[in-house]
């Protein structure tokens, strides 16, 4: 135990006295073991998925105004070389935000839900500006499903206002028309009132349901 004890300490003192050429050491081993250490970290990623969660959950929970801070300091001493990232990888950014609101659409409207119950005076503050009520709508439909508002509009002009099924004109609707995308493939398809857009959901967008469902009725017609 000792002797276990006296190695640490002396390798602590080496590492101190020697930093530049250990931080050397390590970045020309990582550089020449690099796939087989991605590999690596990989496979205890898979087999430690719960774990990792949970360790990673306690901590962001003991350090949260740390993180806080620490994020914050970040983002201002790296403002440029971030709004720089953003702008040449938005593309797979918006794909990610899509990717991760489908996965967790009950938690993301339930976060949605909670934050509008106790902010209700600043959203009605928000909401009196018609500029910013068009900017959050437009980020809403490239979070979703990667169109601007300007898009929706040349999909509403082109549909006349109607819906893409029923042909029902929007001032018609209580809730307006909505996009209607492909779930598999996210390709935005065409704009549908709410009764027709979940009937599709109902099919599960499967065409040979449909037709049996037609089927169905027809029968007992």
């Amino acid at each position: 135990m000792y002797n276990k004890e006296k190695r640490a300490i002396s390798d602590k003192l080496y590492r101190e006295a020697n930093k530049e050429r250990v931080k050397e050491r390590k970045k020309k081993y990582y550089e020449n073991n690099k796939e087989k250490i991605k590999a690596a970290h990989k496979l205890y990623s898979e087999n430690n998925k719960e774990y990792i969660a949970e360790h990673n959950k306690k901590y962001r929970e003991e350090n949260k105004d740390e993180l806080i801070k620490y994020h914050k300091k970040y983002r201002e001493e790296h403002e440029k070389e971030l709004i720089a990232w953003r702008e040449e990888n938005k593309d797979y950014l918006r794909g990610k935000a899509k990717e991760w609101y489908w996965n967790n659409r009950e938690r993301s409207l339930g976060n949605s839900a909670n934050y509008k119950s106790g902010h209700m005076a600043e959203r009605k503050e928000y909401d009196m500006s018609e500029e910013r009520k068009l900017k959050r709508i437009n980020k809403q439909l490239m979070t979703l499903y990667g169109i601007t508002l300007e898009d929706r509009q040349r999909m509403f002009e082109e549909q006349n206002g109607c819906c893409a099924i029923c042909g029902t004109h929007q001032s018609n609707l209580e809730k307006g028309l909505y996009v209607d995308h492909d779930h598999e493939t996210g390709v935005v398809r065409a704009l549908l009132c709410f009764m027709c857009n979940i009937g599709l959901g109902g099919f599960k967008d499967d065409p040979e349901l449909m037709k049996k469902g037609i089927g169905y009725v027809q029968k007992y017609k």
